[in-house]
């Protein structure tokens, strides 16, 4: 697999806190593509002496697995790799006795990266490609 430096344009976008004054141009990533389980297995697989297929069969478990721990309230770890939690944003209410689930909006899934992944994209080499 071809590790290529990190690509990036820039959009503008107006001042959203006065917008009498002019918007500014700021730095957008421009993604590759996605980069399938299959090959995420392939490339460990050449780092590992586990093979290519039993990689994708964790990994097709992790994704049945974590879901279910997240579900139960755990905070899942992935050693360096970093961890998953449930987040999610409510509506206030006056009183606790008058919240319900229902006020509980936009149910996400937190990613924290652990440190090896964090000090290795902060040493991203940017190139603008227009």
């Amino acid at each position: 697999m071809m590790m290529q430096k990190k690509r990036s344009d820039c959009g503008y976008r107006t001042n959203l806190r006065d917008k009498t004054k002019p918007g500014k141009y700021y730095a957008i990533p421009i993604h590759m593509t996605k980069i399938s389980m299959y090959d995420l297995g392939k490339e460990i697989g050449k780092r590992t002496t586990i093979k290519m297929p039993v990689l994708v069969g964790v990994l097709e478990a992790l994704n049945e697995v974590i879901p279910d721990f997240l579900n139960q309230g755990y905070v899942v770890e992935l050693g360096k790799v970093g961890n998953l939690r449930i987040g999610f944003s409510s509506e206030g209410v006056d009183k606790p006795e008058n919240f319900r689930k229902s006020h509980i909006k936009k149910v996400n899934i937190q990613y924290r990266p652990g440190k090896d992944i964090k000090d290795k994209i902060q040493k991203i080499d940017f190139k603008k490609i227009r």
